[in-house]
């Protein structure tokens, strides 16, 4: 079939001829595809297509540089980079050159050594990024063990090869080879055509009628498809796909593959598409889909002129299979061949184009349309031949992968290998191990029996089967025989004088309450109660309640509990549904059990058909009543209650559940959760949740005592906890929302709860956060317990924590069945589904209910027969979402109907609601879809956060939306986050999801169009509109919505350089899709000008000196030589209290060292100057001194602070630990600023927090990934800021700083020849209401607050200097790349923000200027401060050289300070630094201690500037609060006072008025100069 196809393809059209290479030459499809792919995510590894070999024996290094470079001249492909026009990538093919073979030796001691050193060089060089620009895609390195052992690297781009092209590489080189070490020229057959021919030829031939009948076939061949395949996975799909991949191993035996061969070929099918059947059937099962489409690759060398050819030409061709209508095995064999031969028949189309086409939810997560692929390879690998060695595959362990999963296959003689690939991100090799087990176990079976239908067909062996049948519930336990009535009096009689019940100040006896409840069911009795009467009860809390359970029980009836505190629609509706006639309750509430037409009967004993028994009304009767039992006589067989749920419909069903079910559940938990015969349980649940039952009868039936808490005091964490501590409270339960509460409440060093040995949690998932760890960890008699459990099987499974909090698991298996429990985990045909496949949890045994009240319909859908056994006994499908772990626990994953599809993609808001509660400021969540408007799907988040995290201007929801985008993929992120001040509850204490609120949200479907403000809106409007056809963009437009795919955002990336002038990154059309989001990037970036395009930042090699950094360069600045700045440190220290783990601490200073190699970099002279020296890991010594007291702790930490480092040994990072007591420590990090800044201090204390938190669990830490190095900034700073780039940013700061004299403030003593000055520091702080008027001032503007201040501040500088030329430091901390964001360096740099300030200018002009002046300078901020001084000489006084090509060169000599012939450090040009520190801050959390900033003693520091002013803003009171670093030896105190103060009296005299004069404003400031 193939071959007639590929006749009848040659038929149609002419042959591949070669073109001019004078025209410009198109890319492929596939490259086009791969050339997107690199600009969507430059310096991505994973398209690296890696060859490695292990030679043994004699290798001429020579010889096989010339073979390869003979190969890559003969094919063009090998030599090509890629250009751009109009946003489309060319061809662009270099002349033949030379190819080196790079020889490496290979250090180390012994073999062992060496061998892993060879491991990790290859891993390396596998990994090492291609510059598809520039070139060259192909390299080769050799690493040499020794003489005669080397192992031979050659990696390319998978744009210029794929998997034929590397064994036409490997022969051809072979020969090559051979040739030259025989002496002779190498002699290699003609190529017809080359690559680029090819690809020309694909353009022309995809055209027409053929592209239209290929496109016509894969559009309806796709439509309707899922846009993904959902396989279960271990661990959150990340939000950007990773590559790292992992391989197993996969044998399938000769037996089965000759029945497979057989039952093919009697069917006409292959044994790829037997294989292929039975594989997509797993997958079926595992996605509980009959709908599922793999990849396979094909090779595409269907003509004869590119058999030989190097390039890329394989294809990946869509493989959808119809699993629908219960076939049988054979007719599924028949529809995988129909489909696979009409696949394979129009597999030209390039998948790349196909992808465009079809127009798929773009999702960056996973590869579009197929994540899957399935392959059989039939073409033997080659092997490279030698002369004089020997040769064999080295396994460099790197592997990359783009799929979730990748299955290629091999025929071995009788059998099959596979080598299975896949995501490490997302699978363990156990589960992948899993899933081919369970396609042996299928293929045996359709192999055997191959016309059973699917339904029919299971994934079980016997083993497994009897493991989640029989094994995982094995539960059989003890019940005591009797009712629950009958054991409560047995239990009376046995401790008659116990206390039973306390409430409030009440209390009462076993025989006391056991006397009172007789009393009530003989008054009940002549009411005419009996067996399997429902009785209403609705009662305040306290003993009265448990009296009325108890007197109804022994009645042989049922009580169906009303909450007095529910609205009366629900009561009544309760009333009516379950038919009561007799109701329990108090006099206060008659009027919520009254119907509307009730009439009072003349005894006011009741309402209309229903007759009340007032507890409180009736005293005399009940008074009157025997003391003795009744004389029925009930059974556990018995119904014990009816409790009302919310229904799927919205109306309440009545559940009906014996007593039986309560019996078993207590005998469980008392020998699961075993407790002393005093014990006191706290009553928390209200009646209407079924957990009260487990809390009266755990402690009733056993002799303890029952504690009832108020309905104000149990909603109260704060109250509650007192209360659980002062009655000493040895069980409780409550939902996760209050156990949250009450732990971050009660302090976990104290003493608070010190009785309390079970802490139970159900009815939601539990979140294991950190505040609950760190209460248990401080209570190791403390277990917690996670119960599980639908209201029509009450607790169904449990899970118990282990006692070692550092033990437990990030998130809280619901766990095992509990005693006489079975639970089944399911598919939709009721079939039982393997370990990690997620199903319907269905609960059998001992605990179900009879069902729904008056509700037969629904109590037959959701119990069922128990298919897994014969004796009739019943089943109940809870609807809940779970799956086995492999240790017979069960995870729980949500409700299947709360499995959502937004955008075509399934959700789990559970997922979404667990990553949120793991952010540090989040307390309680919910997560769920609403439809506020129709067909408007949105995933909106609820919040309650921290008190000390209030949402300030957004900030807090953007930093969870950022949260969320770090872990999981865009279709998974709200929509909105509402912060909600508590979260609603229902009266059981869950989330009550109903009573959420609307989000305010703004969206096209409801504002409609928007037009264009501004000239960026408008340019991308009319972009968007050229490009996707539509007649009228809005600026809330969404691009992919409009229709945008890749390609087309490749041309808006274009059409804009083009219009403005203007380049973005590719990414950023992806991440801001309409207009108004990509016009503000470009506003932003519009005053720099039309720039160059920049190379990625991406790791480089070390294997040569790391200059310095721009922002490293800046030491000049405050020292002559980079060598006496030992001393420029940054500390921080905090206090810490609590356990303090010294070895946890140390191994997590190694890791973080062993992370961040800037931590382990020092400094070395070289010729040219100073480079960095990035040292191996060593173990960090940990320093502990001891301190008597706080203030000998604050004078050790100064002088820590300010040792210096020895900057050419390192490291420069330490920490010590000053030791107040057993309990009490300060620790002390240092590090030089060298290697450190403002935000990498933030990454450190995060990272700390975390690692530590994780070695102390015995757990792997979680960290964020580092995608570049701090050398790898200084590499990539030299690459592109050089040429015209340079030139640029140096003619602005020419012009900027052209004939500058600037201003020195007056001091109260004299300068001195070098700037050497003592310090000090005034604290300055400036108050709300003057914060709030700079704002106002500030947005008149649209300036911020700090070039406000910063405008206030030079105008006071100039006023005291006499002088308008006002130079300010601006620091920045220039993280304006994604990839610098976890990267630990000193990165930030010093602007110098240079204006003139006259006294006739008005104040908002003045401002306005100062707002464009920092603008232009964060536009040219590449360029520090010290390097343009350097390059343009003292002040501009002189015409400046041209630059060099090294913006660190020195072309003015070390003589550029303020006077002529000063070093730079002797008289700087800056000598005031402003900044406003916006930093995130990042507090250090370790697990079991608490840490606040400690204040250390520093010791007196020299200076070089007047002064330095960093101001933070306050959370607490919303003002300004700082420092001010400044010269003593020039300055008194007050003077600097003055200053302040000065800064501030201009903020409000021009906030009067910001059209008056500066000058008129500066003597308006309300104090005389």
């Amino acid at each position: 079939m193939s071959n007639l196809f590929e006749r009848t393809r040659r038929n149609e059209s002419t042959g591949i001829v070669p073109v001019d290479r004078g025209r410009e030459l198109r890319a492929s499809f596939a490259q086009q595809r791969l050339w997107f792919l690199d600009q969507l995510e430059p310096g991505n590894a994973s398209y690296n297509l890696p060859f490695a070999v292990r030679v043994r024996g004699r290798l001429d290094i020579s010889h096989l540089s010339r073979a390869l470079s003979l190969v890559v001249a003969r094919h063009e492909a090998l030599r090509t980079t890629f250009g751009e026009t109009g946003g489309q990538p060319v061809q662009r093919i270099e002349p033949p050159a030379p190819v080196p073979v790079r020889l490496e030796p290979v250090p180390g001691g012994s073999e062992e050594e060496r061998l892993a050193e060879v491991r990790r060089l290859a891993g390396a060089e596998i990994t090492e990024p291609f510059d598809l620009s520039t070139g060259p895609l192909l390299r080769a390195k050799a690493l040499r063990l020794d003489e005669q052992d080397h192992v031979l690297l050659l990696t390319v781009h998978h744009v210029a090869t794929d998997a034929w092209s590397q064994g036409i590489v490997v022969r051809e080189l072979s020969v090559a080879y051979a040739a030259l070490d025989a002496g002779r020229e190498p002699v290699l057959p003609p190529l017809p055509v080359q690559y680029a021919d090819y690809a020309e030829w694909e353009r022309d031939w995809l055209s027409g009628p053929t592209l239209r009948r290929q496109v016509d076939y894969w559009t309806k061949r796709l439509d309707g498809m899922a846009p993904a395949l959902e396989l279960p996975t271990d661990r959150p799909r990340p939000s950007i796909a990773r590559q790292e991949g992992d391989a197993v191993r996969w044998e399938l035996p000769p037996e089965l593959i000759r029945s497979a061969r057989r039952l093919g070929a009697g069917e006409n099918a292959t044994l790829y598409m037997t294989l292929l059947a039975a594989f997509q059937l797993v997958l079926g099962r595992y996605v509980d889909s009959d709908d599922i489409t793999v990849g396979t690759p094909v090779a595409n060398r269907g003509r004869a002129e590119v058999e030989g050819l190097i390039g890329f030409f394989v294809n990946t061709v869509v493989l959808r299979t119809d699993l629908s209508g219960d076939p049988t095995f054979r007719q599924l064999l028949g529809r995988v061949r129909d489909m696979a031969a009409g696949a394979f028949a129009h597999g030209d189309l390039p998948f790349e184009y196909l992808v465009e086409q079809v127009h798929p939810e773009r999702d960056l997560s996973r590869n579009p349309l197929v994540q899957v692929l399935f392959q059989m390879i039939n073409v033997p690998a080659e092997r490279l031949e030698l002369p004089g060695a020997r040769t064999e595959p080295y396994d460099h362990g790197g592997i990359l992968t783009r799929m979730d999963l990748e299955v290629h296959l091999v025929e071995t003689g009788d059998g099959v290998l596979g080598h299975i690939v896949f995501s490490k991100a997302l699978f363990n090799a156990s589960t992948i191990e899993r899933l081919l087990h369970h396609v042996t176990v299928v293929l045996r079976g359709v192999l055997a029996e191959p016309d059973r239908r699917l339904s029919e067909i299971s994934l079980l062996d016997e083993a497994e089967r009897t493991k989640v049948l029989e094994e995982f519930n094995t539960t059989a336990g003890p019940v005591p025989a009797g009712s629950l009535p009958g054991l409560f009096t047995a239990q009376a009689e046995r401790r008659p004088d116990a206390v039973a019940v306390i409430s409030g100040e009440d209390r009462a006896t076993y025989a006391e309450l056991d006397q009172r409840a007789n009393q009530l069911a003989h008054l009940l009795e002549g009411r005419g109660v009996g067996p399997e009467t429902l009785v209403g009860l609705c009662v305040d809390r306290g003993i009265e309640m448990i009296v009325g359970i108890l007197a109804i029980l022994k009645l042989g009836a049922a009580y169906v509990p009303i909450d007095p505190n529910h609205p009366r629609d629900r009561v009544q509706f309760v009333l009516a549904d379950s038919g009561v006639t007799v109701a329990v309750t108090q006099q206060r509430f008659t009027s919520l059990l009254e119907t509307p037409e009730a009439t009072r009967t003349p005894d006011a004993s009741g309402t209309a058909g229903i007759r009340l028994i007032l507890l409180d009304a009736e005293r005399e009767p009940l008074a009157g009543q025997p003391r003795t039992p009744p004389m029925a006589r009930p059974s556990a067989q018995n119904l014990a209650y009816v409790i009302y749920t919310s229904g799927s419909t919205g109306v309440p069903k009545g559940i009906l559940m014996p007593a039986t079910c309560v019996l078993n559940l207590v005998a469980w938990q008392k020998r699961a959760l075993p407790i002393g015969p005093d014990a006191k349980t706290a009553q928390f649940a209200t009646l209407t949740f079924d957990i009260s039952l487990q809390e009266i009868f755990s402690a009733l039936l056993y002799g303890e005592t029952i504690v009832v808490p108020g309905e104000e005091l149990r909603m109260d964490p704060v109250e509650f906890a007192d209360w659980v501590h002062a009655h000493e409270i040895d069980q409780l339960f409550v939902p996760n929302v209050m156990l949250r509460a009450i732990s971050e409440e009660v302090d976990p060093h104290g003493t608070e709860l010190a009785a309390l040995r079970h802490l139970s949690q159900a009815g939601e998932p539990l979140s294991l956060h950190h505040d609950l760890r760190e209460l248990c960890a401080r209570r190791p008699e403390l277990r917690l317990h996670n119960h599980y459990g639908p209201s029509e099987a009450h607790v169904v499974t449990s899970y118990s924590l282990p006692a070692e909090v550092a033990e437990w698991p990030l998130t809280a298996p619901i766990g095992r069945p509990i005693g006489n429990t079975r639970v089944y985990v399911v598919d939709r045909r009721l079939r039982p589904v393997p370990v990690g496949v997620p199903g319907e949890l269905c609960v059998a045994g001992a605990g179900l209910a009879r069902g729904y009240l008056g509700r037969p319909d629904l109590t037959a859908s959701r119990f069922v027969a128990d298919p897994f056994r014969g004796d009739g006994s019943r089943m109940y499908r809870s609807g809940d979402l779970v799956r086995w772990l492999p240790d017979g626990n069960l995870e729980f994953l949500g409700r299947i109907d709360d499995q959502v599809k937004i955008r075509g993609f399934r959700i789990e808001p559970g997922e979404i609601e667990a990553l949120l509660a793991r952010h540090q400021d989040v307390l309680h969540t919910a997560v769920m879809v609403r439809e506020d408007t129709p067909g408007d799907k949105r995933l909106v988040a609820y919040l309650v956060a921290d008190a000390t995290a209030a949402d300030r201007h957004g900030r807090l929801t953007e930093s969870l939306r950022r949260h969320v985008e770090s872990a999981v993929p865009e279709y998974m992120v709200p929509s909105a986050f509402v912060l909600l001040d508590t979260m609603p509850l229902t009266s059981g204490g869950k989330i009550d999801r109903k009573a959420l609120p609307a989000p305010d949200l703004r969206t096209v479907l409801e504002v409609g169009y928007v037009a264009p403000r501004t000239p960026e809106e408008e340019a991308v409007c009319r972009v968007y509109s050229d490009l996707l056809g539509a007649t009228k963009v809005g600026i809330d437009d969404d691009f992919f919505a409009l229709g945008g795919h890749s390609l087309i955002a490749t041309r808006v990336v274009a059409r804009l350089r083009s219009a403005l002038g203007i380049a973005v990154p590719l990414k950023t059309v992806f991440q801001q899709r309409t207009p108004r989001e990509l016009a503000a990037t470009l506003t932003a970036a519009a005053r720099s000008g039309p720039e160059a395009e920049l190379p990625p930042l991406v790791p480089t090699r070390r294997d040569q000196p790391v200059p310095l950094t721009f922002a490293q360069q800046q030491t000049d600045l405050f020292f002559d030589d980079v060598l006496n700045a030992g001393h420029w440190n940054i500390p921080m220290a905090v206090r810490v209290s609590g356990e303090l783990d010294l070895d946890c601490l140390r191994r997590s200073m190694d890791l973080l060292i062993d992370r961040h190699e800037a931590l382990r970099t020092t400094f070395v002279r070289e010729a040219d100057g100073y480079v960095q020296v990035i040292r191996p890991s060593a173990p960090v010594q940990l320093e502990v001194a001891e301190a008597h007291d706080e203030t000998e702790a604050s004078v050790l930490a100064g002088q820590e602070a300010a040792r210096p480092f020895d900057l050419t040994r390192g490291p420069l990072a330490r920490l010590r630990v000053l030791r107040l007591s057993e309990s009490d420590h300060v620790l002390v990090l240092t590090l030089h600023h060298l290697v450190t800044d403002g935000w990498s201090q933030g990454v450190l204390v995060r990272d700390l927090s975390i690692v530590y938190a994780a070695l102390l669990h015995g757990t792997e830490p979680e960290l964020p990934p580092v995608p570049v190095q701090y050398a790898d900034l200084a590499s990539w700073e030299r690459k592109w800021l050089r040429g015209p780039q340079l030139q640029r940013q140096l003619d602005f700061w020419k012009r900027h700083f052209e004939g500058m004299a600037p201003a020195e403030l007056p001091t109260d003593r004299p300068r001195a020849g070098s700037a050497r000055y003592e310090s000090d520091i005034f604290h300055w702080r400036l108050p709300k209401d003057a914060v709030e008027t700079a704002r106002r001032l500030g947005e008149s503007s649209n300036a911020t607050l700090y070039m406000t201040l910063l405008t206030a501040l030079k105008v006071v500088m100039s006023a005291r200097s006499d002088n308008q030329d006002v130079i300010v430091g601006v620091p920045t901390a220039n993280r304006g790349r994604d990839e610098l964001e976890n990267t630990v360096g000193l990165v930030s740099k010093m602007l110098a923000l240079r204006t003139e300030v006259s006294g006739a200018t008005e104040f908002g002009t003045l401002l306005t200027r100062v707002r464009d002046a920092m603008s232009d300078a964060h536009a040219h901020q590449d360029v520090p401060f010290v390097s343009v001084l350097k390059h343009i000489g003292d002040h501009i006084a002189e015409p400046a050289a041209e630059p060099a090509a090294d913006p660190a060169g020195d072309p003015a000599g070390d003589t550029v300070g303020g006077r002529t012939g000063t070093r730079l450090s002797d008289d700087p040009p800056v000598k005031v630094i402003f900044q406003i520190v916006n930093t995130p801050p990042r507090p250090l959390r370790l697990t079991g201690l608490t840490a606040e900033p400690f204040l250390m003693t520093h010791p007196p520091v020299t200076v070089n500037v007047d002064m330095e002013i960093d101001l933070y803003e306050s959370v607490e009171d919303g003002g300004l609060a700082g420092t001010v670093l400044f010269s003593k030896s020039l300055f008194d105190r007050a003077t600097i006072e003055r200053f302040c103060d000065d800064v501030a009296a201009v903020v409000s005299a021009a906030a009067t008025d910001p059209g008056r004069p500066v000058s008129q404003v500066w003597q308006g400031r309300g104090r005389d100069q």
